[in-house]
């Protein structure tokens, strides 16, 4: 498993701030191509909802909270974000999700993150994945 993290940040003439991108590339070497999510969850549940059900709750109690644009607005972001591999970052220890500028926050708060280990997430999870073949966490 080969994990890439991409970061672009640009700062156009006469812009009020900086633009930034991150993209998460995970190469499974074993499938000889990208992760999906099909390779981590199981097709017969819901883990997009449970996901971002999960995250939204992360994110409401945590330290950027009162930053969070309304629920009704950035809990419509959520299912998008947490299903999209770009936004992962997977280690043997757990799954982080990072929320792009302005899904769930205005920019000046930055990407805010989830984190799940995998024994939270075991019910949800492909019985073919196998958490101890990736990376440690950093």
């Amino acid at each position: 498993f080969i994990p890439v993290e991409l970061t672009w940040s640009g700062y156009n003439y006469g812009a009020a701030h900086p633009n930034e991108y991150t993209f998460d590339f995970n190469w499974s070497v074993d499938r000889g191509r990208a992760l999906n999510p099909a390779d981590v969850f199981r097709r017969d549940t819901n883990w997009q909802t449970i996901l971002a059900e999960a995250a939204w709750r992360q994110l409401a109690s945590g330290r950027h909270a009162q930053y969070l644009y309304p629920a009704s607005e950035a809990r419509r972001a959520l299912p998008g974000a947490v299903a999209s591999v770009s936004n992962w970052t997977p280690d043997s220890a757990g799954l982080t999700i990072t929320f792009p500028e302005y899904s769930v926050a205005a920019r000046y708060v930055g990407m805010l993150t989830a984190r799940f280990t995998w024994s939270n997430l075991k019910p949800l999870l492909s019985p073919d994945f196998d958490p101890a073949l990736l990376p440690q966490p950093q």
